[in-house]
């Protein structure tokens, strides 16, 4: 019995001091990463709440609705106001108001399920030289609106609700919902923000093709935040989320060594007591 006894402490002394390394060792590589992003290239990158279970309570200053003044100018308050407006009912024979069809025909476009052929309406804006290249997609009918010098945006209005007013889960009255991406000489260049029943649900800002700034997602409920990031130096946000993604971004394998190795000289070191005592 003693010596059963002898074996259990050892073994429990054993994982006491593998436990307390691998705190050591998760207290030293604390750091937080943005999920779905390489962490490697993450090394100039604040992160505050990186996605997944990982939230954090959302600042008051950074409430997320259109009109704070600490998330958009306001001319893009303007702006995204407008957007629902002009472009919420719109459809391949229906185009936005002040401009005229040019243009329609079937064109092949590449989805995840494969390339499909879809109608696709270009309607010229007559006050300007910017032409809206409209092709409906699921749920969504997805703007291409450019002028000569391929400024404008990429924009995507949900058509479920069709243009008309949503219930909200991010609290308060419901609103349309779209997403966004302004472009500059054709590279992403400016707002990049995603609206959900009239609220903003994420944000980010680039500059000549790169994210700059902060990185918000906010959570439908208890006012929290998902993702909370920092880009301290321009960030190539789409080469790296072209990337594979981590299966498991929060697991430390050297860790699951740590502890099968623990465990397999816990179960050596019992078979070879037991067995001396035969």
């Amino acid at each position: 019995m003693k010596t059963i006894n002898l074996i259990i402490f050892q073994f429990c002394l054993w994982s006491l001091l593998v436990t307390q390394s691998l705190n050591a060792q998760t207290n030293s590589i604390a750091r937080k990463f943005i999920q779905g992003l390489d962490q490697t290239s993450q090394s100039n990158v604040e992160v505050y709440a990186g996605g997944g279970f990982d939230e954090v309570p959302c600042p008051a200053e950074y409430t997320n609705v259109i009109s704070n003044t600490n998330l958009f100018t306001p001319e893009e308050q303007k702006f995204l106001r407008e957007i629902p407006v002009i472009y919420g009912k719109v459809t391949t024979n229906s185009p936005p108001p002040g401009s005229v069809l040019i243009d329609l025909k079937t064109k092949p476009i590449e989805t995840q399920y494969g390339i499909f052929l879809f109608w696709t309406a270009r309607f010229q804006f007559t006050n300007s030289d910017f032409i809206d290249e409209v092709t409906p997609g699921g749920d969504q009918v997805n703007h291409k609106v450019r002028n000569k010098d391929g400024d404008g945006f990429d924009l995507g209005c949900d058509t479920y609700n069709n243009g008309e007013s949503v219930s909200s889960g991010y609290g308060g009255p419901g609103g349309p919902e779209f997403w966004l991406q302004q472009i500059k000489h054709g590279v992403n260049d400016g707002l990049s923000v995603q609206i959900e029943s009239g609220r903003p649900a994420r944000l980010m800002r680039f500059s000549n093709g790169m994210a700059i700034g902060q990185f918000f997602y906010w959570a439908p409920y208890d006012n929290k935040l998902m993702i909370w990031a920092k880009f301290n130096e321009p960030y190539d946000y789409l080469k790296y989320s072209r990337k594979r993604i981590q299966i498991f971004p929060d697991i430390n394998f050297t860790h699951i060594i740590y502890i099968f190795s623990a465990v397999c000289i816990g179960v050596i070191l019992l078979w070879l007591s037991l067995r001396k005592q035969k």
